[in-house]
């Protein structure tokens, strides 16, 4: 049978795809930390690591360092050491082959002899020179274990204390300590001493558990892995920011080989033209990496979304814009609001790779999030209406009544700003912004731009539409109309579905074509201008999912419902009359109860059919019906 694998302090393996070095061995557990990467603390049970290693899943790629084990130093061993093994020798040596008269009256003369022979020298007592003597008969007359063993394995106190008092401790540290309002170690301490009080209650004279003292318990709880306190206490972000480690990200070497993008909702309260609160606007940022250059920018009230994402996409790689271009790499958050397919597709046909951050590791995108730092410290938190960084910072300051900006006054704000912070030193690349671009753009060749004609059909949508006679078009609840619509209904050959594009990042902008003329694009108008323009089809869709939700908490969904029930009722009857009756109740010209009086009078029938179904016993007590107009 082959033995078990024993973990060491040091070693290194590969598993689960990275590296990781072992940290400590606590029992059945044993605590691995990544070498490589983003910083990763695992936790894993002794039997999951060996099965790993027996399936090949986990390899050693590093031996643990070498242990200060005095049977494994034969050679090289230090001045001090070596002077102190060859006093042990000396004297073992001569007590057992040419002195063996020494006793412990007769030991200071055996000195007084030993240090004419061999010179001065620490000398040792008698119970020393006895353990000696011990030490090398018991290991066979080797001298090599007469080395001294400068090694002391550090035993957590715990493991002194019987197995029953170290499961008594571990549950109370759990239940009590390891919680997001966990006990004092004074109350920590009460409580375990009180627990074995009452287990010694229960327990013969003779099986009594000696109950540790106060300091030892102290000491029991300071050695508890400091990590998985901080993770039980505070969280896993504040574990992972106080037990941070890594190498720093290598600059790059070419313009444009990596760019790192970011959104955050502004420390600040912006109002409408009327000076009504609005609330904190999203700004979303491109910054290129080796020259810290911001390539482009969007701030609007549209929550972060693919849509934004993909909006100030374009602008950095419009040919328009003089500081954009195509990157190699694009690093993005791993947010809802930039995974999707759609992104890295388009990217891939484009030449460009994109990678997602992991949740929580804005180390991995440092630059972007140091931006944001500059603009907050400098600009954001000294304008009026700003929240401030945290509630403690804001104090009584209320920002919704001190707030005077709009949004065209915020985005001119961080206009000007940004032209400061480009003509500004930077302290890594020893130059602004703007040197450093110069100085990258003059050494390669132009950066990869495109067409406003050509981003357009690379990141606009489409859908198939029918055209009204109006000249109105509809997709998504949302409506647009032109000129176009009209003339493509019509046009030979007729087609029943025409083809609409739209942009996702602003649904007020749309094109339309015939199905049989794909290359003759004619744009189209909002028709809800004030609510289209600028919004994004994510936004839209939280727009509508929001009325969704409260349609259905006043139950109108329920009223509409019964008003069909009854209505199929009033057919049943199916006397004459009826048909111009139901459809002036359909038009809102007549009220339900209008309806049901004229049919009373003349129709007992329905009288009779309608008694019986009145009145549901289990009908719900939110339910609601409106009579009268809609």
């Amino acid at each position: 049978m082959r033995a078990l694998v024993e973990f060491r302090t040091g070693e290194r393996y590969h598993y689960c795809g990275r590296d990781y070095q072992v940290m400590e061995t606590d029992g059945e557990r044993v605590q691995l930390r990544s070498v490589y990467g983003p910083p990763q603390v695992l936790y894993q049970y002794l039997s999951a690591l060996r099965r790993g290693v027996d399936q090949g899943k986990m390899l050693k790629i590093q031996e643990a360092p070498i242990q200060t084990d005095p049977n494994l130093i034969i050679a090289r061993l230090p001045k001090k050491e070596a002077r102190s093994l060859e006093t042990r020798v000396a004297y073992v040596r001569a007590s057992l082959e040419e002195y063996t008269w020494v006793t412990r009256r007769t030991h200071a003369e055996f000195i007084e002899i030993m240090t004419e022979k061999i010179g001065p020298h620490k000398a040792p007592s008698f119970t020393t020179l006895w353990e000696w003597k011990r030490t090398f008969l018991d290991a066979g007359r080797n001298f090599t274990s007469l080395i001294p063993n400068t090694f002391r394995p550090i035993n957590k106190h715990i493991s002194h204390q019987p197995f029953e008092v170290q499961n008594l401790i571990k549950s109370d540290i759990a239940s009590f300590y390891w919680t997001t309002t966990p006990f004092t170690k004074t109350a920590l301490i009460s409580s375990i001493r009180l627990k074995l009080d009452a287990l010694n209650s229960r327990r013969r004279t003779t099986e009594q558990f000696r109950i540790p003292s106060i300091s030892t318990l102290y000491r029991i709880i300071n050695e508890i892995d400091a990590h998985e306190t901080t993770l039980h206490q505070r969280g896993r972000k504040a574990a992972k920011r106080d037990h941070y480690w890594g190498a720093t990200i290598p600059e790059p070497e070419r313009l444009f080989e990596r760019v790192e993008a970011d959104s955050r909702p502004l420390d600040i309260i912006l109002v409408d033209k009327n000076g009504k609160p609005l609330g904190r606007p999203v700004l979303t940022v491109f910054i290129e990496v080796k020259t810290r250059f911001v390539i482009a920018w969007h701030i609007s009230f549209n929550p972060a979304s693919l849509d934004t994402t993909i909006l100030v996409l374009r602008d950095s790689l419009n040919a328009d814009n003089p500081h954009g271009g195509l990157a190699e790499l694009y690093i993005v958050d791993n947010g809802p609001e930039f995974i999707a397919k759609a992104l890295r597709k388009v990217l891939w046909l484009m030449g460009a790779e994109v990678t997602f951050c992991e949740p929580d590791e804005p180390n991995q995108k440092p630059h972007v999030e140091r931006f944001f730092e500059t603009w907050a410290c400098e600009i954001e938190h000294v304008l009026r209406g700003t929240t401030k960084e945290s509630i403690e910072a804001r104090g009584d300051y209320n920002s919704e009544e001190q707030a005077m900006y709009t949004l065209e006054q915020a985005r001119c704000i961080f206009a000007t700003w940004l032209e400061t912070y480009h003509a500004a030193r930077h302290s890594t690349l020893d130059m602004s912004p703007n040197e450093a671009w110069s100085t990258a753009v003059s050494t390669q060749f132009q950066p990869h731009r495109f067409s406003g004609d050509d981003l357009r059909r690379c990141f606009w949508r489409s859908a198939e539409v029918t055209g009204t006679a109006s000249g109105r078009v509809r997709h998504d609840n949302l409506h647009w109309w032109g000129p176009a619509v009209s003339y493509y209904r019509t046009k030979q050959p007729k087609a029943k579905k025409l083809v609409l594009y739209f942009d996702a990042g602003d649904v007020g902008k749309a094109w339309i074509c015939h199905p049989s003329y794909p290359d003759d694009i004619q744009p189209l108008n909002a028709l809800h201008p004030a609510y289209q323009n600028g919004l994004t089809l994510d936004f839209h869709h939280l727009i509508r999912a929001q009325q969704k939700a409260i349609r259905q908490t006043h139950c109108y969904c329920r009223a509409e419902e019964a008003r069909t029930q009854l209505l199929w009722k009033i057919a049943k009857a199916n006397k004459k009359g009826y048909q111009p009756l139901v459809a002036a109740l359909e038009n809102g010209e007549l009220n339900l109860r209008q309806v049901t009086e004229a049919f009373e009078p003349q129709t007992p029938a329905l009288s009779r059919a309608l008694p019986s179904e009145d009145y549901n016993t289990n009908t719900p007590g939110d339910f609601t019906l409106t009579l009268g107009d809609d």
